[in-house]
């Protein structure tokens, strides 16, 4: 139940959504058709079910769409949350390597990312421009799409020729 139709056949959105997101998603296929005959939508969502801190960081990120004054801590949130969850108990340095090689990222791709987030924790509620929010969300749901990627094939680095690396 997403979408209102109004007497005179206009369609609304009923929860703040971002259609351009879904150019990014390449572990299922973002589409509300027939979900229960879309075999990788079903193995993602079993991914997300099965580890909740998984689900954890996916909620960061739709909060980062519909609240977008708290977007750049949610998706550094988010993207945290993924580095601990590829290298559990290991040391942070350690977990941001096997990050960016497992998911062909570089360093600055994902520093836009956390960095933003760094005032708002801190207590500083400094003004973002709109075009770098969208860009932080935009990188975050980029990182989450190669997160499942790296999931659904069983924790493999992702193949360069289907994944190239992410940079500035």
């Amino acid at each position: 139940f997403h979408t209102f139709i109004a007497p005179d056949r206009t369609r609304k959105n009923l929860f703040p959504s971002h259609e351009g997101l879904s150019q990014f998603c390449t572990a299922y296929k973002p589409t509300f058709a027939q979900p229960q005959k879309d075999k990788d939508f079903q193995k993602t969502l079993l991914l997300v079910f099965e580890e909740p801190p998984l689900f954890l960081a996916l909620h960061d990120l739709t909060q980062a769409i519909t609240e977008s004054h708290h977007a750049p801590v949610n998706c550094a949130r988010a993207i945290e949350g993924l580095r601990t969850m590829m290298e559990p108990g290991e040391p942070r340095a350690k977990q941001w390597a096997s990050f960016r090689h497992n998911l062909n990222v570089e360093e600055s791709y994902v520093r836009l990312i956390t960095d933003q987030s760094v005032g708002a924790r801190h207590g500083e509620r400094t003004f973002i421009h709109g075009s770098l929010v969208q860009e932080v969300v935009e990188r975050s749901w980029m990182l989450m799409n190669r997160f499942l990627e790296f999931r659904k094939r069983a924790n493999q680095p992702l193949p360069l020729a289907e994944f190239p690396s992410l940079a500035d």
